[in-house]
């Protein structure tokens, strides 16, 4: 049976649990090499979609229009593209546009989308790109933002 170590602190005098180190990743014997690390976004596909959707958001009076480069933190998808909407008609001439585009993009076919503007949460499922268009209230209640705070922002 193992015990735990204990130690204590100078001010306190009260015994504090001692971390144990955090183990080292290693490679099985055998492994195939790491792949290389993808490339920047400015030469990626996915990332000249994801600017040309927000644009086009832009365009259509879409409030505070964000993108989150996602990869390596998600296995879903490359970027998420963050904007808002005004009201349901809005949102969904929001949710119409993005689809237009994802839609004319090489290898891109019909997009899946989820929600309802009545909801406050379209979503728009583009394989490399999701598309998250929210309410105000929405968008202030999910924050995606904080949820992928560690994502880069793509300009």
């Amino acid at each position: 049976m193992k015990t735990a170590r204990l130690k204590t602190t100078a001010s306190t005098r009260k015994p504090v649990r001692a971390r144990a180190a955090k183990p080292t990743r290693k490679t099985a014997p055998g492994a195939a090499p790491r792949p290389p690390a993808a490339p920047p976004p400015e030469e990626s596909d996915a990332a000249r979609l994801a600017r040309a959707v927000r644009d086009a958001l832009n365009e259509k009076k879409a409030g505070a229009p964000v993108i989150l480069d996602v990869r390596g933190s998600s296995g879903i998808t490359d970027f998420h593209v963050l904007a808002t909407g005004n009201n349901g008609p809005h949102l969904k001439a929001l949710a119409a546009e993005a689809a237009r585009i994802i839609k004319q993009a090489p290898g891109h076919g019909d997009t899946r989308t989820a929600g309802a503007p009545e909801s406050g949460w379209i979503i728009l499922d583009g394989h490399d790109i999701v598309v998250h268009l929210f309410s105000a209230p929405g968008r202030s209640f999910y924050d995606l933002e904080s949820l992928w705070a560690d994502a880069r922002r793509l300009d």
